[in-house]
């Protein structure tokens, strides 16, 4: 179930939110305390720095426009495996798009 708490502002910026988002991160990959907290956070992490909810910018190149695509692809087969439902993938979008903003325009992509 993804939440709006787990992508708010600023989440992930600094020591102690990279330090969190690491810890979410290990905790879903090696199955040990993987809280449904944990795995929102990665998985909204996931869709943000994978693109999936954005489009290559205009006047990208093919092997960028490729890249961006490729990026997406790996994200939709997790999404694919992972059955949520309309109201979760909406909330992930919602929370993704706020963060690739606030990236943005901090100048982190």
């Amino acid at each position: 179930m993804t939440t709006d708490k787990n992508f708010k502002e600023g989440l992930r910026r600094g020591a102690a939110q990279t330090l969190n988002l690491s810890n979410a991160y290990k905790a879903v990959f090696t199955m040990k305390q993987a809280t449904p907290e944990a795995l929102d956070t990665v998985r909204e992490d996931l869709a943000e720095f994978s693109g999936y909810f954005a489009v290559s910018p205009r006047g990208a190149s093919v092997e960028e426009a490729s890249y961006d695509n490729g990026m997406r692809a790996v994200f939709a087969r997790i999404l694919s495996l992972t059955g949520l439902s309309g109201d979760e993938l909406e909330r992930l979008r919602a929370a993704a798009l706020r963060e690739m903003q606030i990236s943005n325009e901090e100048g982190e992509r």
